[in-house]
């Protein structure tokens, strides 16, 4: 189990990038395939431009939280477990069960997120410079979620229900995975809020 955590990263990306190839090879995908294949790719992208090319982002959330977190090299490693089971379900589960077009809205939901978050973080953060790790595929993650809504909504592909659905999975994901992290960092998820908002406070002093 050890390994797995350690090289969590790496294997999220091969099972990912597996999944392209193979269908490259065996499969003539539909449209909402062709669309989760783009956002199986660019999260990879965007995992590895936040961890490694150039890295950064974890400790610019363990920053935030202030407390004297400490988070070691393996931690951090560890850390992205949790990052990718949320993301080969938001992907694997669109591609396979295809005909269910709205099951792909989470993961366009979330890029859509992570585009805005970046942005704001730059601002949050008091960023020198009008980057934080992650931010350049966080932007094509961002365009490829208005193309795909605009696709959605030009075919009718999703009715208001599922959109909310499809919202709401999307946050429950994301508080679940956010819970677990935190978790593996040695910290109660209730904490969080009060962490960030007071060193939030001692950033923009």
């Amino acid at each position: 189990m050890r390994f797995v955590k350690y090289y969590s990263l790496e294997l999220y990306t091969v099972l990912s990038l597996l999944l392209i190839a193979l269908s490259a090879i065996f499969v003539t995908p539909d449209v909402i395939q062709k669309f989760t294949l783009a956002y199986i790719f660019l999260f990879v992208l965007h995992e590895w431009e936040e961890g490694h090319y150039p890295g950064g982002f974890i400790d610019l959330i363990t920053g935030l939280l202030g407390g004297g977190v400490e988070v070691s090299e393996e931690t951090k490693k560890s850390s992205r477990l949790y990052t990718g089971i949320y993301l080969l379900a938001l992907t694997f589960i669109p591609y396979f069960v295809h005909s269910y077009a709205w099951l792909i809205l989470p993961a366009v939901f979330l890029g859509l997120w992570e585009g805005i978050v970046h942005v704001l973080g730059i601002k949050i953060f008091q960023r020198k410079r009008p980057y934080t790790p992650g931010m350049i595929t966080a932007e094509c993650e961002l365009v490829m979620s208005i193309c795909v809504l605009w696709y959605f909504a030009s075919h009718n592909l999703a009715t208001p229900l599922q959109v909310l659905a499809g919202i709401a999975l999307m946050i429950l994901g994301f508080m679940c995975m956010q819970r677990a992290l935190v978790h593996s960092i040695g910290r109660k998820y209730r904490e969080l809020p009060g962490m960030m908002r007071e060193n939030f406070k001692r950033i923009r002093s």
